[in-house]
């Protein structure tokens, strides 16, 4: 909503996918604002692909490290922090390419995705 707009300011585009609408929705509720599901809604996704590339993964998965940070603190989010890159490491080890690169991009702040290609 426009009052909604005014009041929280615009979306956090640092996060660039994926993960601004959340912490849209958590500023919203930090402000008071309700939010709730709309089982009416309806939406069609059009594209898109069926698998998840290793540089969305590790996109969503640096967010997730960073909302948390945000919302935590440092001390917090330190644990946060070596918990998913554990997971991820262990998945990686296992073989999985996306784990693999949201392991570079969380060791790696210089490897990881600022803007959409194009």
């Amino acid at each position: 909503s426009v009052a909604a707009l005014t009041e929280l300011g615009p979306w956090d585009e640092s996060f660039l996918l994926y993960s601004e609408e959340t912490e849209y929705a958590l500023r919203a509720a930090d402000h008071g604002w309700t939010l709730w599901y709309e089982p009416a809604a309806v939406v069609e996704h059009i594209g898109g692909e069926a698998k998840v590339s290793p540089m969305l993964a590790a996109l969503l998965t640096v967010n997730r490290v960073r909302l948390f940070r945000l919302r935590r603190g440092r001390v917090a989010s330190a644990g946060f922090y070596l918990a998913v890159l554990l997971g991820e490491a262990m998945r990686a080890a296992a073989g999985r390419r996306t784990s693999r690169a949201s392991v570079v991009a969380l060791v790696r702040p210089s490897r990881r995705l600022r803007a959409l290609p194009g």
